[in-house]
């Protein structure tokens, strides 16, 4: 679908900017771009910062420390973050689709809500004896976590909410390898020295915030 100019009566009432904008991008395609991307840089940015201490990325660390940081490991780990942020975007535009007008903030606020107070809650990751060595399970088991963690939980808001859920799913599994990456090199150990409480603050502080943009956005559409 191409965007068109306006016709000549209401082109008299156009700025100057509207009318550079009109005649060096007719169509759309440059301030599509620039959305996409913008929106992109956000799922990275709150996948990769969601994701910081969670129980995924802790899972990864305590399975590199049992069998070793292989390769297949690593991969497994990363195909697993990138299928939960494809599938948390998929079902956030599918279920945008089929939602009423002013019922999706309702349920993005409701979804913020549910990570925050997931934060509220320290995690603990319990010893393995004798950790598994099918990385199918491991991988399931990844999927699982990632779903219905913050991260997760932002990437599904912010589709739920977005006109397109493709840079949101690009974004998002660029930002959760890199979480499922770092806990696979530096371990559990490591991962646990960091100020993970602090942590959670900060984490919980940005959730606040964009269940209250989202709520205020959802009050007063035109401020």
């Amino acid at each position: 679908m191409k965007f068109s100019p306006p016709r000549s009566r209401t082109r008299l009432r156009l700025s100057q900017a509207e009318e550079r904008h009109w005649r060096h991008d007719p169509d759309g395609t440059a301030c599509y771009a620039l959305a996409a991307m913008a929106l992109g840089l956000l799922a990275f940015a709150l996948a990769i910062a969601l994701a910081l201490g969670g129980r995924a990325q802790l899972l990864v660390a305590r399975f590199a420390d049992g069998i070793a940081r292989t390769a297949p490991l690593l991969a497994t780990a990363l195909l697993a973050a990138i299928a939960s942020a494809i599938f948390a975007a998929w079902a956030g535009s599918t279920l945008a689709m089929w939602l009423p007008p002013g019922a999706a903030e309702i349920f993005a606020v409701g979804a913020i809500a549910l990570a925050a107070s997931a934060l509220m809650r320290p995690v603990r990751v319990r010893a393995m004896a004798e950790p598994t060595r099918s990385f199918v399970a491991i991988g399931i088991v990844l999927i699982v976590r990632q779903l219905y963690e913050r991260a997760g939980l932002a990437l599904f808001t912010l589709a739920l909410l977005a006109y397109d859920p493709v840079p949101v799913a690009v974004g998002g599994a660029l930002g959760s390898s890199g979480a499922a990456a770092l806990g696979w090199w530096a371990g559990l150990d490591r991962i646990q020295r960091l100020p993970l409480g602090k942590i959670r603050i900060a984490q919980a502080i940005v959730c606040a915030f964009i269940a209250a943009a989202i709520g205020w956005r959802a009050l007063y559409p035109r401020a």
